[in-house]
C-alpha cells in the first residue's frame, strides 16, 4: 500500500479519523485500502482492526445463536 493521487471525485475524508484528504488541482493524495482512502499509512493500518472486530463479533454472535439452539 503507496501514498496516491486518486480521481477529484473520491470521497474527501479519511475513513479512519474524519480529516480531510490533501487535494491538488485534479486529484486527491491518498492511501488507499480496498475502496476506502486515509489520510496516512497510520490510519490505513488501523482501521484493519475495526474490520477484524466487526466480522469477530458477527462470528460470536452466530456462535451464541447456535449454543442457545443446543446445535
Amino acid at each position: 500500500m503507496v501514498g496516491q493521487s486518486h480521481p477529484a471525485a473520491t470521497s474527501c475524508v479519511c475513513a479512519y479519523c474524519g480529516e480531510r484528504l490533501e487535494r491538488t488541482a485534479k486529484a486527491v493524495m491518498a492511501w488507499r485500502q480496498g475502496n476506502q482512502f486515509f489520510c496516512n499509512e497510520f490510519c490505513a493500518d488501523g482501521f484493519v482492526p475495526l474490520v477484524r472486530s466487526a466480522v469477530q463479533a458477527e462470528q460470536d454472535s452466530i456462535d451464541a445463536t447456535r449454543g442457545r439452539h443446543g446445535a
